[in-house]
């Protein structure tokens, strides 16, 4: 089961699990060596599992090298927003935390909303964490869709009032589904269907046919289960009076890592795949408003951690 603080990585742990606990150390105590990783895990498998069994010592090695992998990919991934920086050996990850740098208070944020457990510790100083995700992800789409001629929206929990409210006002802002239209006589119990955030791209001429975007956003580890929940056709035909001209591309929000290894099976199932590191990479031109929340939470939940004597 993949780690949440303030607990550590098992036995068992992945390779872009260790590159999480990596980080986590390297942030409180400024550098991680992979030396560092195959000493703690040698210290659990002896201490826990390896009683009587065959020494480790060279799979734990051979995993402390995927790890290192792991992390030179992310240093690359989130072009130039990366907290840390490997060094020339490849052998040891150094905090480069630069708080005047948004994206890095971005990337330490997602890095705890994917080690947390956001169910019970979203709210941070009086911020609720998922709700972060879904803004900067909105911020994200738009700007890979073009930035200041592309549009977005959070249609999720955080955007407030009514599912057929919210219904509304994205029909009309974005000129297509009509308004509003529940297909079935019982009562409406959706808040958002799946649906967090939505970008397009407008004509001037404001007629339909235009590249949009539906797409759903997952704090933790658990989002697997769900990767194929949203589907914007079929979300469009039960909600919407009419059709798009279009349908909307899917996308696919998460705050963790995702696993280079399995990533083309990952995203055939989630449509166009925005992880850790894509999020950071697009995380341009954020509002002042959104990353001041960002540091906020992101403070809040270091100070935990170091409270817990974590490391």
């Amino acid at each position: 089961m993949p780690f949440k603080l303030p607990n550590y990585p098992s036995p068992q742990a992945t390779a872009p699990e260790l590159a999480d606990y990596a980080e986590f150390v390297a942030l409180l105590k400024t550098t991680c060596s992979a030396r560092d990783v195959e000493s703690y895990l040698g210290r659990i498998d002896d201490n826990d599992f390896n009683i009587g069994i065959e020494d480790s010592d060279a799979e734990n090695e051979l995993l402390s090298d995927e790890m290192m992998l792991e992390l030179s990919r992310r240093q690359e991934a989130c072009g130039g927003g990366y907290p840390f920086a490997l060094s020339e050996s490849g052998t040891l990850i150094e905090r480069r935390f630069d708080e005047t740098e948004a994206k890095h208070w971005i990337y330490v944020y997602l890095l705890f909303a994917t080690r947390l457990n956001m169910s019970s510790e979203r709210q941070k100083a009086g911020i609720n964490g998922t709700d972060l995700l879904e803004r900067v992800s909105a911020c994200a789409l738009r700007q890979h869709l073009g930035g200041d001629r592309a549009r977005s929206v959070v249609f999720g929990t955080s955007a407030g009032g009514s599912f057929p409210e919210k219904i509304n006002t994205l029909c009309r802002d974005i000129l297509e589904g009509g308004n509003f239209e529940q297909k079935d006589t019982g009562a409406v119990h959706a808040n958002d269907d799946g649906l967090d955030v939505v970008g397009w791209i407008p004509f001037s001429d404001r007629k339909p046919s235009k590249l949009s975007v539906f797409g759903q956003c997952k704090t933790g580890t658990s989002w697997e289960e769900v990767k194929t929940e949203l589907q914007p056709k079929a979300f469009i035909t039960r909600w919407m009076s009419r059709s798009f001209a279009i349908d909307p591309l899917r996308a696919f929000f998460i705050s963790e890592s995702a696993d280079n290894s399995q990533w083309f099976g990952t995203a055939v199932y989630t449509g166009l795949l925005f992880d850790r590191c894509r999020i950071v990479d697009f995380s341009d031109k954020i509002d002042s408003g959104l990353t001041d929340h960002i540091e906020t939470w992101t403070k809040a939940a270091i100070a935990d951690l170091k409270a817990s004597s974590w490391g």
